[in-house]
């Protein structure tokens, strides 16, 4: 198993609390001790922003990072905030300054609570020779790594804990930023609208999927996705075969990935489960049944159409109740095709 001292542990984002607040508030701090106690001798970067308050935490090494700034979904009265460009800025500041062989990517709201990550470093060796990015599978979790069985999503790792060599940490983060014209303003510019995901309504890819898209993207991989709800046969099988051969899912708990509380209510639903990943490895990788993967494409196809339908017959229920209210003279929300957001 790796040495603690093998590695460097990039703690990106913002300083979360200040020392004059409670020391649960303090999470950055808290961060940063969690490594010193439990990865002794690891090399801590802190990559923050310009302006940002770090007295007291004393990493090795700070870099104050000009912010990119956010990209801002409004929908009706909910606003939604996309750091996808932050996250690269951040991380990758924070992987080229490092000056171990091995990087370890943390929210600076995160905490370890023990190394069992590194048992997990070359676990899994065997690997498909298509859609191989990495010289080794970068070690990741289950929370945001969705699963489409359960939502409509390919190409959909998680982003908040990857454990890899620089190299290959670089090959995943050294991407371009999200372009706006994509982020913010896709939906109103494309000409297909495809059916959205309510919470991201005028994007192509979620956050996650911009990631991945554009490292497979920079691998030589251009055959991903059109947008982010996109869904067929072959993408089917090929987005789960980028994910199984260059990520290694663990559960957070056996990582020694302690998380805020509000993830256990956004990111624990939906996702690939350790055992999951194991029985996708088994039929694309290990035994390569083909049998297998078409089953479960199958079923993934089937459970797609359904939501589709149900979308379909939401927004001609939604249409049909404006116009008997137009007919009986009666004053009634105009029916719009995103009503069924909210059903």
């Amino acid at each position: 198993m790796l040495a603690s001292n093998e590695l460097t542990v990039v703690v990106q984002g913002p300083v979360f609390g200040s020392g004059a607040e409670p020391a649960e508030e303090r999470l950055t701090e808290r961060a940063i001790q969690s490594i010193r106690r439990n990865l002794p001798g690891a090399e801590v970067v802190l990559s923050t922003w310009e302006g940002a308050d770090v007295r007291g935490l004393a990493p090795d090494v700070t870099l104050f990072n000009r912010d990119p700034g956010v990209f801002v979904h409004q929908f009706k009265k909910s606003r939604l905030d996309n750091n996808v460009n932050r996250q690269i800025v951040s991380t990758l500041a924070g992987i080229r300054a490092a000056t171990r062989p091995h990087v370890l990517k943390l929210r600076s709201d995160c905490e370890i609570n023990h190394p069992g990550f590194l048992r997990y470093w070359k676990k899994y060796q065997e690997r498909a020779p298509e859609l191989t990015v990495f010289e080794n599978r970068i070690v990741s979790g289950e929370l945001f790594a969705r699963d489409p069985v359960l939502v409509s999503y390919l190409y959909h790792p998680s982003d908040v804990f990857h454990f890899g060599t620089q190299g290959d940490m670089l090959r995943l983060w050294d991407i371009p930023l999200a372009p706006a014209a994509e982020t913010v303003a896709w939906r109103e510019k494309c000409e297909n609208r495809p059916w959205y995901d309510k919470r991201w309504p005028t994007v192509r890819y979620v956050p996650e999927q911009y990631l991945w898209i554009a490292a497979l993207r920079k691998a030589g991989y251009s055959d991903a996705l059109d947008y982010c709800q996109q869904m067929s046969r072959p993408m089917l099988q090929r987005s789960e075969l980028s994910i199984v051969n260059n990520f290694a899912i663990i559960p957070e708990r056996s990582l020694g990935l302690v998380v805020p509380p509000r993830f256990g209510r956004l990111g624990s639903r939906e996702t690939y489960s350790h055992a999951i990943w194991r029985r996708l490895l088994k039929i694309h990788v290990e035994s390569h049944d083909a049998k297998a993967i078409a089953k479960r494409i199958q079923m993934i196809l089937k459970i797609d159409r359904f939501k589709l339908f149900k979308h379909v017959r939401a927004t001609l229920v939604n249409h049909a109740h404006g116009y008997i209210h137009a007919a009986l003279g009666r004053t009634a929300k105009k029916p719009s095709p995103l009503d069924w957001y909210e059903q």
